[in-house]
């Protein structure tokens, strides 16, 4: 059982005191991207953590109360576009808690008159369309468009569990999770638990996509192609593999073994270490390496293998040498979007993957050549 975690009401008046003089700062209302500052995110985020309690813990008079001191909040002078449209679309979301769904969409198109770049404005939106498939459409266009979108991609992927679409929503809950990790993991000393929130279907999902690949074979599936666990090497060429045709050129047997395969994997130049044993833990370098080269294959275009060296003399990630072999296949990855920067700065090349991880980066390929 969850702890229930406890936001006395000082916090309410500290986060309207942090809100209150952030404001008095000058800002242009005409700057909607510009970010709010440390301490006005900080006093949103108590309003955020509020609403997650009520979440876990649903209490009327509570959530009556973070109401009231939001509308407090959207009183305040001075505030610009963007911390404007926080405020609305945690009221939207505060609403449609209380099952006020006109206020709720009121203040949804208030935040969206703002910026689409609100996450909350999407949130809300989804929630109050009664279509499925056009829900998903919502959820997939405040994807793309937010700013922040881990609850986004959280909530999309409770919608694709219902749909029983269960890779896509393992997917979704497990980067959405790790992103809310990142941002909301250690606060001010206490933790938001929005793994209480999503976690249990994010362990769904999982559990379900592994027993549709296991259906019918009758046997139990190799640890090292698993979703869970780090990915080997062995896992990431079989992986990739079952999951795409990207490989298909390297057999004439449409469903090679790993022993026939992995000489023609080697032989092509895919790894970035061939005299590896196939057992090694594939790290994020080693996967970046393969799949540059892989799309360097089906774009049939060896001059990706060399582009970035050759532009750069000085690396724009921080931890990327440009002498370092796997320093095209990172930047292309992530320009690709394929991979990404976890924290928007750094590769972390010695970082290890997992199989889920993995299999969702093996979709964001797939989609760049459907």
């Amino acid at each position: 059982m969850t702890a229930r975690l406890r936001y006395p009401r000082r916090l309410a008046c500290a986060a309207a005191i942090l809100l209150a003089a952030a404001s008095c700062r000058t800002v242009s209302p005409d700057q909607v991207g510009q970010s709010a500052g440390a301490e006005q995110i900080a006093a949103l985020d108590m309003f955020d953590a509020r609403l997650l309690e009520l979440r876990l813990t649903p209490n009327a008079s509570g959530l009556a109360a973070v109401r009231a001191d939001l509308d407090g909040a959207a009183a305040q002078p001075g505030l610009n576009r963007r911390l404007r449209a926080r405020v609305e679309a945690l009221k939207a979301e505060a609403a449609l808690m209380a099952r006020d769904f006109a206020a709720a969409r009121r203040s949804a198109d208030s935040a969206a008159a703002l910026t689409d770049a609100e996450e909350g404005v999407w949130i809300v939106r989804a929630a109050l369309e009664p279509d499925p498939a056009a829900r998903l459409s919502l959820m997939d266009a405040g994807i793309a468009r937010a700013d922040e979108k881990s609850r986004l991609l959280c909530e999309r992927g409770e919608e694709l569990l219902k749909a029983g679409r269960y890779a896509e929503a393992a997917q979704d809950l497990d980067e959405g999770l790790r992103g809310l990790d990142a941002r909301y993991g250690v606060r001010a000393e206490r933790v938001l638990p929005y793994r209480a929130l999503y976690g249990q279907d994010r362990d769904r999902a999982f559990s379900l996509t592994q027993a549709a690949r296991d259906g019918g074979s009758g046997t139990v599936t190799d640890p090292s192609g698993s979703l869970e666990p780090r990915l080997t090497l062995r896992g990431m060429i079989e992986r990739a593999s079952s999951e795409t045709r990207f490989l298909a050129a390297l057999s004439p047997d449409p469903k090679p073994s790993f022993g026939a395969l992995l000489p023609a994997v080697r032989e092509a130049g895919l790894l970035l270490d061939p005299s590896a044993s196939p057992d090694t833990p594939a790290l994020r370098r080693n996967v970046a390496f393969f799949l540059w080269g892989v799309i360097s294959r089906t774009e049939h275009d060896p001059k990706l293998l060399t582009r970035y060296r050759l532009k750069y003399t000085t690396s724009p990630v921080p931890d990327l040498d440009v002498s370092s072999a796997w320093f095209d296949a990172a930047l292309g990855v992530v320009e690709r979007e394929v991979m990404d920067l976890p924290d928007g700065v750094h590769f972390n090349p010695d970082a290890p993957v997992t199989g889920l991880e993995y299999l969702g980066i093996l979709g964001k390929l797939k989609k760049l050549y459907r």
